[in-house]
């Protein structure tokens, strides 16, 4: 079991701040999926800010926004991200993390 899950008990985790909920779940097939309620690019890195990464989000039938960020089986270092939001053309003004610990 990944420290992740046993650190918060379950799988899921949720971020409220006005308007918005974030959601967070560790997948079986190692990936961390990130969802909110609104279109958004989540720029991400797996190596301290190293290599950086934008991805698009994915919207849902149910009006959710997601992407998936793969975990590598080596994968040691933090996971750490924020959000772009294109409709305000505007960043998150915050980073997030997930350890990640095998």
């Amino acid at each position: 079991m990944d420290s992740w899950r046993q650190r918060w008990g379950r799988n899921r985790v949720r971020s409220f701040q006005p308007n918005l909920v974030y959601a967070l779940e560790w997948h079986h097939h190692r990936s961390l999926r990130v969802q909110a309620p609104a279109s958004f690019s989540l720029c991400w890195t797996g190596d301290e800010w190293g290599t950086v990464k934008d991805t698009p989000s994915s919207a849902t039938t149910l009006g959710i926004d997601f992407v998936d960020i793969p975990i590598i089986t080596a994968q040691r270092a933090p996971i750490r991200f924020t959000f772009f939001w294109p409709k305000s053309n505007s960043w998150e003004g915050r980073d997030y993390m997930v350890d990640i610990k095998q």
